[in-house]
């Protein structure tokens, strides 16, 4: 992905399944969590002024903490079903 919205298509794009090449990369639900949590870094990157909110960003860590888990076991299956593609050919 390029252009300035490429960080949001490229967890679309990990979130599909390509038939006949790869399986995707996280499921629909974990794309929605990254995708939540990338829109809230992208607000604090850009707002400087901004006055944090110390629930929101108990929020955002403790969506991060549960789902951090949840994303390598989906990016290990991934790489396992990888792994079992080359075997076949």
């Amino acid at each position: 992905p390029t252009g300035n919205k490429w960080h949001r298509d490229l967890l679309d794009q990990m979130a599909v399944n390509i038939t006949n090449v790869r399986t995707e990369v996280i499921t629909e639900e974990t794309r929605a969590i990254l995708d939540e949590l990338r829109r809230f870094r992208h607000v604090i990157r850009s707002a400087y002024s901004f006055q944090l909110d110390q629930e929101k960003v108990l929020i955002v860590v403790n969506t991060f903490l549960s789902y951090h888990h949840q994303l390598i076991q989906e990016i290990q299956s991934f790489c396992d079903d990888l792994d079992d593609t080359e075997v076949k050919q």
